[in-house]
């Protein structure tokens, strides 16, 4: 019988955790063995999720990580702590998995990419779009050439805004802080097109970022973000909301190349070639080859020893993160920002 992979879980903020916690404990051969996380009333509700005796619920996760033998540890942070908690990991060896985007900042995001390669541990950004079968096929399309070569990636996030759509009160709450979510719908909803396109098509050029709040006047942060990226040959563009209504208009990626596109249409795919002008429309299922989900893709890969492959690796990350910064300097300049920003 094979050792079961020891886990922990550091931050319960970020509602995405409970979906990744889900997702550990219906894989096998996986513990989740303790849990830290400063909020009371969520530490309680890990506690009785996961069977969790009292003394493996920590206040902090150093404090964890000294008391407990672990192998990696999913993270449900503040994306503004990130950086701090990855440092920690790589001092004990334990891998980890982060929620888009990897970072705040192109310097927290060179604060996890220097402990990450000093201390070899696996790690992870996840993307939990990528792993539903009509944007992963439609990518994986993109990626191996099947309409040409790529002219144009579009992604579109968006939504009615966080406490619209049912986030907890405690997500709401880092969300709308301008330190540990600096830039809003920019950073949260664009991080989405800014990773797909440093995976497909590498660092642009240069970046054109826009943010703003048109609806939600009383955030502190932007509720709508922008990001052109130019690059020799291709043009990307993502585009992030917290103000939609409804959720009519066309969301997740969309894609343009010498031989055709792909358009992703609810679950179904749209692909339109010159023989085909009207395109041939199908739905896609998920497979084995794909992988079900972010948590387990990382588990096998960690209890195999295996890279983390891209767009969820440390290189295509980092580099998602300087396009993510060039979308701020230039929204704070009203001027295209070329690359490397330094």
């Amino acid at each position: 019988m094979q050792t079961p992979i020891r886990i922990g879980v550091i931050g319960l903020v970020n509602d995405r955790i409970w979906q990744d916690i889900e997702e550990a404990l219906a894989t096998p051969d996986v513990e989740i063995v303790a849990g830290a996380e400063v909020n009371d009333r969520l530490r309680l509700r890990f506690g009785e999720r996961i069977g969790c005796p009292e003394d493996a619920l920590f206040l902090d996760g150093a404090q964890m990580l000294e008391a407990v033998p672990l192998q990696a540890v999913l993270v449900g942070m503040p994306t503004g702590e990130n950086a701090h908690i990855v440092e920690v990991c790589a001092q004990h060896r334990v891998g980890v998995m982060l929620q888009k985007p990897m970072a705040t900042s192109l310097d927290e995001a060179d604060v996890i990419t220097t402990a990450v390669q000093r201390s070899s541990i696996p790690f992870m950004v996840n993307i939990p779009e990528f792993w539903t079968p009509a944007v992963r096929e439609a990518t994986l399309m993109a990626r191996d050439g099947k309409i040409g070569t790529l002219s144009r990636v579009y992604f579109r996030a968006a939504h009615a805004g966080p406490a619209e759509i049912g986030c907890s009160e405690e997500m709401q709450a880092w969300l709308f802080d301008p330190v540990l979510n600096p830039g809003g719908a920019l950073l949260d909803l664009c991080s989405y097109g800014a990773q797909l396109s440093a995976w497909l098509l590498g660092k642009p050029e240069s970046v054109v970022g826009v943010g703003a709040n048109f609806v939600k006047k009383d955030l502190d942060v932007y509720d709508t973000g922008v990001l052109v990226m130019k690059y020799r040959s291709a043009l990307s563009l993502c585009e992030g909301s917290w103000t939609d209504v409804g959720g009519i208009a066309p969301q997740g990626p969309a894609f343009t190349g010498s031989r055709g596109s792909i358009v992703i249409q609810g679950d179904s795919l749209l692909l339109v070639e010159p023989e085909n002008p009207d395109g041939r429309r199908w739905t896609p299922e998920a497979s084995e080859a794909q992988g079900p989900h972010g948590v387990a893709y990382f588990l096998s890969r960690l209890a195999n020893g295996r890279s983390i492959d891209a767009p969820f690796g440390l290189t295509t990350s980092r580099d998602a993160q300087e396009i993510l910064e060039a979308g701020f300097r230039s929204n704070q300049t009203g001027m295209e920002c070329p690359l490397p920003v330094r």
